[in-house]
């Protein structure tokens, strides 16, 4: 147990964490500070909003990150905006109105990989909601004037908490995106190397639940990287040889695959298993590894088409950082649209969205019980491609629950002791978020992180005029839990996918892709950046059955087909 406390430890204070927790802790302060010098409504959205951007702290990333939620800011304003103006009188018409936006954002963002742009969709929804909901429960006090101010004030405390993470994590010592992008690029060769290796040595050929995990865990980090290339144009870094990196990894993985199968099906030849054995030995040194290392005579023509493609591979991977040939075509992976996956995610939000709403009616629409249909929404978004949803909104829920005693019985306590004094408030405050702060970039305790300090924000709610009724905290906690328990049983109802369906869905859209290809339709390069999401989703809606091993050999068939 001590150990085991010893090495949590370890991984929470070090010198990369200790750095990462300062520059949060001075976001939030900038971003507090700010807000509560132009007197904005509630400074808590840009608390949140600096916290967020403090996730992905690479330069690149905060940039992107800052425009997105700038953008789609005014553009939940303005949708919200149109809402209350033609539907306030009429309740149903404006949750059918907000219903409708929710659905469109969601159809753009289910089949997303990319956790910015994700976010970014997640955050329109949330200050529509949080302006059509406000107007709901004060009709008689809302104007087109209360309205735009209600707006005006959410863009410009979001806008503010991203401005101020971007300065700190812009000046004071910045991360480079260049470091991530190569780390994802090493995670990628040493599980491409591994996968090859094992296969060759063992030669356990027919193993197939083994071999098609290992490629699913190599595909869901070429995505990552691909993803992360967005971020590249705010540091000015040439992608391209990245983009050509990630080709050649898939075209071997297809190669691969195809040797596989092919010598599952023969006798044992001695002579082949022994250049096996030896491509997997001259493999162990992947910086001295070169094509000459390779250069092994066969007769047998995959074998040949799969040391051509290691070779390619490792060419491409030690000249990721040169200047690549502008003259080259390559494309990002494209966004692969499955309908089911879309379908599901849009029903559990909406169908969420409407039971807590009538929930939220039946309590005569208290405007401090409305945590629980915000919260549970963006949720719902932000957890669409986590791989165990429910254990992840477990978490959250675990977090709010500690959060509730620290910030009622503790903070509020405290605080009313400090009104007009900011120093004393920031610092009671920094004092209780700096371990969850420095949690945030802990992958096993994010989740819970990210649940205590959403809870102690919303609950303590920091700003001018802070009322510090412990019956109106302890309000909004209960109905953040039941907003919550309403998100797990939802993921829990609508699981995310059907697996068979999608994995066909998936197949039927590739077969499409095959034929724009063969009519010359579409280009090669452009071929390929489509198949490869399409291939992802086969192998994530597997089953261990003949079926799915079909469809998995005939997606990487149609990519063997653009070569």
């Amino acid at each position: 147990m001590i150990q085991r406390l010893s090495d949590e430890l370890e991984v929470i204070i070090n010198k990369e964490n200790i750095i990462y927790t300062i520059k949060g802790c001075i976001s939030l302060t900038m971003a507090l500070w700010i807000s509560m010098s132009l007197n904005l409504d509630k400074p808590m959205w840009a608390m949140i909003s600096a916290l967020f951007l403090q996730t992905r702290p690479e330069t690149g990333f905060i940039i992107e990150k800052a425009l997105l939620l700038i953008a789609v800011s005014f553009i939940g304003v303005f949708v919200g905006f149109l809402i209350v103006t033609f539907f306030l009188p009429f309740p149903v018409l404006a949750l059918m109105a907000l219903c409708s936006f929710i659905s469109i954002s969601i159809f753009f963002s289910a089949n997303m990989s990319h956790p910015n742009f994700i976010y970014a969709l997640a955050l329109a929804n949330v200050t529509c909601i949080i302006i059509v909901f406000y107007s709901i429960a004060n009709p008689m006090l809302t104007t087109e004037e209360t309205i735009f101010h209600t707006g005006f004030s959410r863009v410009t405390e979001i806008s503010i908490g991203c401005i101020c993470s971007c300065l700190v994590n812009y000046y004071i010592l910045p991360v480079k995106v260049q470091k991530t992008l190569k780390n994802h690029s090493n995670k990628v060769v040493e599980l491409t190397i591994y996968y090859v290796q094992e296969m060759f040595l063992t030669q356990d050929f027919t193993n197939n639940i083994k071999y098609n995990s290992k490629v699913e865990a190599i595909l869901n980090n070429l995505i990552t990287l691909d993803n992360d290339l967005s971020a590249a144009k705010y540091e000015s870094l040439d992608k391209g040889n990245y983009l050509i990196f990630s080709n050649t990894v898939v075209e071997l993985i297809e190669a691969v695959h195809s040797l596989r199968k092919y010598l599952a099906k023969t006798e044992n030849n001695s002579t082949l298993q022994n250049h096996l054995k030896t491509i997997a030995n001259n493999l162990n040194n992947i910086d001295n590894s070169t094509s000459n290392n390779l250069n092994i005579i066969s007769d047998d023509h995959k074998l040949n088409k799969v040391i051509s493609k290691i070779a390619n591979l490792l060419a491409s991977y030690k000249s990721l950082e040169a200047k690549s040939d502008q003259n080259k075509i390559v494309y990002s992976f494209i966004t692969y649209t499955n309908p089911i996956v879309t379908l599901i995610a849009i029903a559990r939000t909406v169908s969420l969205l409407l039971i807590m709403y009538f929930v939220w009616v039946s309590t005569d629409g208290n405007s401090s019980l409305l945590m629980m249909i915000i919260l549970p929404c963006v949720l719902s978004q932000l957890f669409i491609s986590v791989p165990n949803p429910t254990e992840t909104v477990k978490k959250n829920i675990i977090g709010i629950i500690i959060s509730i005693p620290i910030s009622i019985l503790i903070t509020l306590n405290l605080l009313s002791q400090a009104v007009g004094y900011f120093e004393l408030l920031i610092l009671i405050l920094l004092t209780v978020l700096l371990i969850p702060i420095a949690a945030l970039n802990v992958p096993k305790l994010q989740m819970y992180s990210l649940g205590f300090y959403l809870g102690f924000v919303f609950m303590v709610q920091p700003s001018n005029h802070m009322s510090f009724e412990i019956t109106s905290s302890f309000t909004i906690a209960m109905s953040s839990i039941v907003g919550c328990l309403g998100l797990w049983l939802a993921f829990k109802l609508f699981p995310l996918t059907p697996h068979t369906l999608s994995r066909k869905v998936a197949i039927r859209s590739i077969i499409n892709d095959v034929h724009k290809f063969q009519r010359k339709q579409i280009s090669k390069e452009c071929y390929q950046a489509t198949l490869i999401k399409k291939i992802l989703s086969v192998y994530r809606n597997r089953k261990e059955d003949s079926s799915s091993e079909k469809d998995i050999e005939f997606a990487l068939q149609s990519l063997a087909k653009a070569n």
